[in-house]
């Protein structure tokens, strides 16, 4: 974890920025309290501040919260997708953010839609859904296999066949 290398990870941090500049920022919300909204008006203090961003990473959008809040979770997360897709198009930049599986996901050998926790309706609003699925066997070797859930430029319903390496927080394709 990053307590444990905070060393580590601060010595890493350093190298991509001598090899990427300030091209790269993190920055922390409070689990359960962020809105689309803080997220928006953080972006658009860094663009006033010559900082374009073209990517933000959510991690992860079911502890987010909606603008306004019903008595119906899955209806409120639904409008959280929604709200950062508007924001993406808003702002010109790609949101990212990452879902678990229920509780069949995690024994399926292939997680797909019918997969998602929480809230379908967050597949219904996604553009892309790229599940990450690996077996007892595939982890020992560290193997992954992407399934491409759903994809609106046409090309979903396909597994891509990688490596992984979860403790470096990275994956590749397999060459």
């Amino acid at each position: 974890t990053i307590r444990q290398e905070g060393d580590r990870v601060s010595a890493r941090l350093k190298a991509m920025q001598r090899e990427f500049g300030d091209s790269l920022l993190l920055k922390r919300f409070p689990a359960g309290r962020t809105k689309v909204s803080m997220i928006r008006a953080h972006l658009q203090s860094l663009i006033l501040s010559n900082f374009v961003p073209e990517v933000v990473i959510i991690d992860y959008i079911n502890l987010m919260c909606p603008e306004i809040t019903t008595d119906h979770r899955h209806r409120d997360l639904g409008q959280v997708y929604v709200d950062l897709i508007g924001l993406g198009q808003e702002l010109h930049i790609w949101p990212f953010t990452a879902a678990q599986s229920n509780r069949n996901g995690f024994s399926a050998k292939l997680i797909t839609m019918r997969d998602v926790a929480d809230s379908f309706e967050g597949c219904m609003h996604s553009h892309t859904i790229i599940t990450l699925n690996r077996d007892d066997d595939e982890s020992a070797r560290e193997k992954i296999r992407l399934y491409i859930a759903k994809d609106r430029s046409g090309i979903d319903k396909r597994i891509i066949n990688g490596r992984t390496a979860f403790s470096k927080g990275i994956f590749w394709k397999r060459t």
